[in-house]
């Protein structure tokens, strides 16, 4: 009794923090599945629009995501900032409902092969999950998209209605069509050929589409943002090479940069269908001097960007013909590395001396020459022991 009273006492005590933290950054409070509506900016510089209002995704911005992750519940803040001239344009604090967990973000830098861009849809105000109904992670989920604006799911089930939705561990936005895809469990260990599911996430159930496991590879050539979005679903992320039938770069939680083509058979899963390229040269290359990282965009059919380096492959992707540092080697933590749309320069984020992240942004066109500050971020407060963690969304 004494354990369970003692949960309760710390559950209180991190939701009570969580509440003040909202209350600082929004001036008021904030109840259980709420958003508070009246975020007030962390800084701005001569802004002329209200940041509490103003869309997320503006063409120009970088959007960074601190998550609180408390026990039973999460809460989320997105800051847009310009990256002309680092003014916070836009800005979002959201209490996710009890039970529901975001798919990816909520661990920082580390997330377990599921790119944090997969976990929100285009415009930034929706984010993709699992609700868990008896709020305990250990039971089954089911695939859920909560509103920023509110922090309540879209499109829930008919709590009335005699149905078994897929029991998913996983769950993310296409990035070009909106729709969300999401995994099925048959089993709580290694997964057999069990199929994907994809659904409008603003009709919920009503509009599911199964795909079962032998059209997957069939899927995983249809284009680069479908396979990205369904290999995201066994915690991998891939980027397909432009230009080349099925081959990937892939990075999985834990393991370094690999590059993989597609086969026809599998057993356990859509990475199964994936099949690491052998070489020695390539072997040398990587195992020698790569570090653990995540593809970030191809720049054209044998380039690759890898976190802060870029790989240039031969044609046949068995040979690793040049390495580049992107940015200089300092005693800097960089992290969190996005492309700008038009694959010219990366935004990252970068921690000094002074321990505190900044937004910065260098150019591809000029490997190695110093970064350029977008601005300082002003980091949220922790809630009681609890420090949001930081990563960066996309470049709108």
């Amino acid at each position: 009794m004494g354990d369970a009273v003692g949960r309760r006492l710390v559950k209180a005590g991190v939701a009570a923090g969580a509440a003040l933290m909202l209350a600082a950054c929004s001036g008021g409070g904030a109840g259980g599945g709420a958003a508070d509506e009246s975020v007030a900016p962390a800084a701005t510089k001569g802004a002329d629009k209200d940041p509490k209002h103003a869309p997320l995704a503006q063409p120009g911005t970088v959007t960074v995501m601190y998550c609180y992750d408390a026990p039973g519940f999460q809460t989320l803040i997105l800051r847009s900032y310009a990256v002309k001239d680092g003014t916070l344009v836009a800005e979002r604090a959201t209490r996710l409902a009890e039970g529901f967990r975001v798919t990816t973000g909520c661990d920082g830098n580390s997330t377990g092969g599921i790119p944090v861009r997969l976990g929100f849809n285009k415009d930034l105000t929706q984010v993709a999950g699992v609700a868990f109904p008896d709020h305990k992670r250990l039971s089954s989920g089911r695939a859920a998209v909560a509103d920023l604006g509110t922090g309540n799911e879209i499109a829930p089930p008919d709590p009335d209605a005699f149905s078994k939705p897929p029991s998913t561990s996983v769950a993310v936005f296409h990035p070009v069509t909106g729709r969300l895809w999401y995994d099925h469990r048959a089993t709580e260990h290694v997964r057999s050929e069990d199929p994907v599911y994809s659904r409008d996430p603003g009709k919920g159930a009503a509009t599911e589409k199964k795909v079962d496991f032998a059209e997957i590879p069939d899927l995983l050539r249809e284009d680069a943002d479908t396979a990205a979005a369904v290999l995201a679903l066994d915690r991998v992320d891939a980027l397909a090479a432009p230009g080349a039938d099925g081959v990937f770069a892939t990075s999985r939680f834990a393991s370094p940069l690999a590059l993989e083509r597609l086969r026809r058979d599998g057993t356990s899963g859509p990475q199964s269908l994936l099949e690491e390229i052998v070489s020695d040269d390539l072997d040398v290359m990587l195992d020698e001097e790569r570090p653990e990282c995540d593809p970030i965009l191809w720049r054209d059919a044998t380039t690759l960007v890898c976190d802060f380096q870029q790989i240039t492959f031969s044609a046949d992707y068995e040979r690793a013909e040049k390495t580049v540092d992107l940015i200089p080697d300092s005693n800097r933590e960089n992290a969190s590395p996005v492309p700008s749309p038009d694959g010219q320069a990366l935004a990252f984020l970068s921690k000094g001396e002074s321990g505190g992240w900044a937004l910065f942004r260098t150019d591809l066109a000029e490997p190695g020459a110093q970064p350029v500050k977008i601005t300082d971020l002003d980091t949220p407060p922790p809630a009681e022991w609890i420090r949001p963690e930081a990563s960066l969304v996309r470049w709108n």
